[in-house]
Protein backbone atom coordinates (compact mmCIF):
# COMPACT_ATOMS: atom_id res chain seq x y z
CA UNK A 1 0.00 0.00 0.00
CA UNK A 2 3.06 2.19 1.06
CA UNK A 3 4.67 1.72 -2.66
CA UNK A 4 1.70 2.30 -4.63
CA UNK A 5 1.53 5.70 -2.44
CA UNK A 6 4.75 6.01 -3.04
CA UNK A 7 4.42 5.36 -6.83
CA UNK A 8 1.25 7.95 -7.39
CA UNK A 9 3.11 10.66 -5.46
CA UNK A 10 5.96 10.05 -7.48
CA UNK A 11 4.25 10.33 -10.98
CA UNK A 12 2.25 13.59 -9.49
CA UNK A 13 5.42 15.01 -9.17
CA UNK A 14 6.53 14.44 -12.19
CA UNK A 15 3.53 15.80 -13.82
CA UNK A 16 3.61 18.98 -11.65
CA UNK A 17 7.50 19.31 -13.08
CA UNK A 18 6.47 18.49 -16.67
CA UNK A 19 3.48 21.50 -16.26
CA UNK A 20 6.11 24.15 -15.04
CA UNK A 21 7.99 23.43 -17.69
CA UNK A 22 5.58 24.87 -20.09
CA UNK A 23 3.93 27.22 -18.44
CA UNK A 24 4.94 29.42 -15.48
CA UNK A 25 4.33 27.82 -12.05
CA UNK A 26 1.39 30.43 -11.17
CA UNK A 27 -0.40 29.99 -13.93
CA UNK A 28 -0.09 25.48 -12.93
CA UNK A 29 -3.28 24.21 -11.16
CA UNK A 30 -3.75 20.91 -9.27
CA UNK A 31 -6.51 20.28 -11.57
CA UNK A 32 -4.02 20.68 -14.77
CA UNK A 33 -1.74 18.59 -13.33
CA UNK A 34 -4.43 15.89 -12.25
CA UNK A 35 -5.22 16.02 -16.41
CA UNK A 36 -1.23 15.62 -17.07
CA UNK A 37 -0.96 12.59 -14.79
CA UNK A 38 -4.32 11.25 -15.91
CA UNK A 39 -5.71 11.23 -12.34
CA UNK A 40 -8.72 12.44 -10.87
CA UNK A 41 -8.57 15.71 -8.86
CA UNK A 42 -9.63 13.80 -5.61
CA UNK A 43 -6.99 11.80 -5.77
CA UNK A 44 -4.15 14.17 -6.08
CA UNK A 45 -5.55 16.25 -3.14
CA UNK A 46 -5.39 12.53 -1.47
CA UNK A 47 -1.63 13.24 -1.57
CA UNK A 48 -1.40 16.93 -2.82
CA UNK A 49 -4.00 19.25 -0.90
CA UNK A 50 -2.07 22.20 -2.52
CA UNK A 51 0.66 23.35 -4.98
CA UNK A 52 2.52 24.38 -1.68
CA UNK A 53 2.92 20.96 -0.71
CA UNK A 54 3.76 19.23 -4.08
CA UNK A 55 6.64 22.06 -4.13
CA UNK A 56 7.85 20.89 -0.21
CA UNK A 57 7.87 17.41 -1.70
CA UNK A 58 10.21 18.35 -4.30
CA UNK A 59 12.59 19.67 -1.76
CA UNK A 60 12.40 16.25 0.16
CA UNK A 61 12.47 14.57 -3.07
CA UNK A 62 15.83 16.04 -4.09
CA UNK A 63 17.36 15.11 -0.50
CA UNK A 64 15.97 11.68 -0.86
CA UNK A 65 17.82 11.18 -4.19
CA UNK A 66 21.20 12.32 -2.73
CA UNK A 67 20.94 9.83 0.08
CA UNK A 68 20.12 7.21 -2.61
CA UNK A 69 23.66 7.87 -3.71
CA UNK A 70 25.03 5.89 -0.73
CA UNK A 71 29.19 6.80 -1.83
CA UNK A 72 31.47 6.34 1.17
CA UNK A 73 33.80 9.01 2.35
CA UNK A 74 36.97 8.49 3.94
CA UNK A 75 37.67 9.80 7.04
CA UNK A 76 40.72 12.17 6.10
CA UNK A 77 38.60 13.81 3.38
CA UNK A 78 38.37 17.66 4.52
CA UNK A 79 34.83 18.73 5.42
CA UNK A 80 35.15 21.41 2.63
CA UNK A 81 35.21 18.84 -0.04
CA UNK A 82 32.21 16.66 1.55
CA UNK A 83 30.00 19.29 1.84
CA UNK A 84 30.93 20.71 -1.83
CA UNK A 85 30.35 17.12 -3.14
CA UNK A 86 26.74 16.81 -1.36
CA UNK A 87 25.75 20.36 -2.24
CA UNK A 88 26.80 20.13 -5.78
CA UNK A 89 25.14 16.55 -6.27
CA UNK A 90 22.20 18.03 -5.32
CA UNK A 91 22.39 21.06 -7.99
CA UNK A 92 22.85 18.14 -10.72
CA UNK A 93 20.00 16.38 -9.44
CA UNK A 94 18.04 20.11 -10.16
CA UNK A 95 19.72 19.94 -13.60
CA UNK A 96 17.48 17.34 -14.74
CA UNK A 97 14.37 19.73 -14.30
CA UNK A 98 15.95 23.27 -14.24
CA UNK A 99 13.26 24.69 -16.66
CA UNK A 100 10.85 23.70 -14.12
CA UNK A 101 12.61 24.09 -11.15
CA UNK A 102 13.42 28.02 -12.52
CA UNK A 103 9.75 28.42 -13.33
CA UNK A 104 8.65 27.23 -9.64
CA UNK A 105 11.56 29.15 -7.85
CA UNK A 106 10.45 32.54 -9.52
CA UNK A 107 6.68 32.06 -8.59
CA UNK A 108 7.30 31.49 -5.16
CA UNK A 109 10.29 33.12 -3.44
CA UNK A 110 8.50 36.59 -3.02
CA UNK A 111 5.51 34.52 -1.30
CA UNK A 112 5.28 34.76 2.90
CA UNK A 113 3.09 31.80 2.85
CA UNK A 114 5.12 29.88 0.49
CA UNK A 115 8.97 31.20 2.08
CA UNK A 116 6.71 30.11 6.00
CA UNK A 117 5.74 26.75 4.42
CA UNK A 118 9.40 25.84 3.23
CA UNK A 119 11.96 27.11 5.37
CA UNK A 120 11.41 24.50 8.00
CA UNK A 121 11.48 21.74 4.92
CA UNK A 122 14.54 23.77 3.48
CA UNK A 123 16.39 23.18 7.16
CA UNK A 124 15.75 20.17 7.23
CA UNK A 125 17.45 19.08 4.33
CA UNK A 126 19.89 21.18 4.78
CA UNK A 127 20.74 19.32 8.26
CA UNK A 128 20.22 16.19 6.14
CA UNK A 129 23.24 17.14 4.02
CA UNK A 130 25.81 18.18 6.65
CA UNK A 131 24.77 15.11 8.13
CA UNK A 132 25.73 12.92 5.21
CA UNK A 133 28.99 15.04 5.15
CA UNK A 134 29.60 13.81 8.46
CA UNK A 135 28.89 17.18 10.29
CA UNK A 136 26.62 16.81 13.57
CA UNK A 137 23.83 19.16 13.04
CA UNK A 138 22.36 18.85 16.50
CA UNK A 139 22.07 21.28 19.55
CA UNK A 140 23.03 25.25 19.06
CA UNK A 141 25.81 25.05 16.91
CA UNK A 142 24.46 22.35 15.18
CA UNK A 143 21.71 25.20 14.33
CA UNK A 144 24.41 27.96 13.37
CA UNK A 145 26.07 25.25 10.92
CA UNK A 146 22.53 24.50 9.45
CA UNK A 147 21.82 28.07 8.79
CA UNK A 148 24.96 28.82 7.72
CA UNK A 149 25.07 26.49 4.85
CA UNK A 150 21.77 27.79 4.12
CA UNK A 151 22.19 30.81 3.74
CA UNK A 152 25.17 29.44 1.00
CA UNK A 153 23.00 27.33 -0.41
CA UNK A 154 20.14 30.16 -1.53
CA UNK A 155 23.18 32.14 -3.35
CA UNK A 156 24.84 29.63 -4.73
CA UNK A 157 20.66 28.47 -6.15
CA UNK A 158 20.56 31.91 -7.95
CA UNK A 159 23.88 31.71 -9.46
CA UNK A 160 22.43 28.13 -10.87
CA UNK A 161 19.75 29.37 -11.97
CA UNK A 162 21.80 31.29 -14.72
CA UNK A 163 24.35 28.90 -14.80
CA UNK A 164 24.85 27.69 -18.49
CA UNK A 165 28.57 26.56 -17.83
CA UNK A 166 29.76 23.05 -18.44
CA UNK A 167 29.51 20.81 -15.39
CA UNK A 168 28.25 24.07 -13.77
CA UNK A 169 31.08 25.37 -13.31
CA UNK A 170 30.27 28.54 -11.91
CA UNK A 171 28.32 27.52 -9.34
CA UNK A 172 31.15 25.02 -8.42
CA UNK A 173 33.35 27.90 -8.22
CA UNK A 174 30.95 29.78 -5.75
CA UNK A 175 30.41 27.44 -3.93
CA UNK A 176 33.94 26.76 -3.19
CA UNK A 177 34.68 29.78 -2.91
CA UNK A 178 31.87 30.87 0.19
CA UNK A 179 32.72 27.40 1.63
CA UNK A 180 36.36 28.20 2.47
CA UNK A 181 35.53 31.58 3.16
CA UNK A 182 33.36 30.00 5.85
CA UNK A 183 35.67 27.23 6.92
CA UNK A 184 38.19 30.11 7.75
CA UNK A 185 35.59 32.80 9.10
CA UNK A 186 34.51 29.49 11.53
CA UNK A 187 38.11 28.88 12.70
CA UNK A 188 38.26 31.96 14.47
CA UNK A 189 35.23 31.88 16.42
CA UNK A 190 34.83 30.52 20.29
CA UNK A 191 32.14 28.18 19.34
CA UNK A 192 33.31 25.29 17.49
CA UNK A 193 31.33 25.58 14.22
CA UNK A 194 33.30 23.38 12.14
CA UNK A 195 34.44 20.06 13.18
CA UNK A 196 37.95 19.06 12.50
CA UNK A 197 37.37 15.54 10.85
Amino acid sequence: MFEESSNIRSKIIKAALKCASEVRWKKVSLLMIAEEVDLPLAEIYKHFPSKLAVVGALLERSTDLIFSRDEPYSSNEPVHDRLLDNILKRFEILEEDKQAIVSIVKDTKFDPLANLFLAPKLFNSMAQTLEKSGINSSGLVGMMRIKGVTVIYLMAFNIWMHDNSPDLEKTMAFLDRRLKQAVQIASVLPLPIIEKR
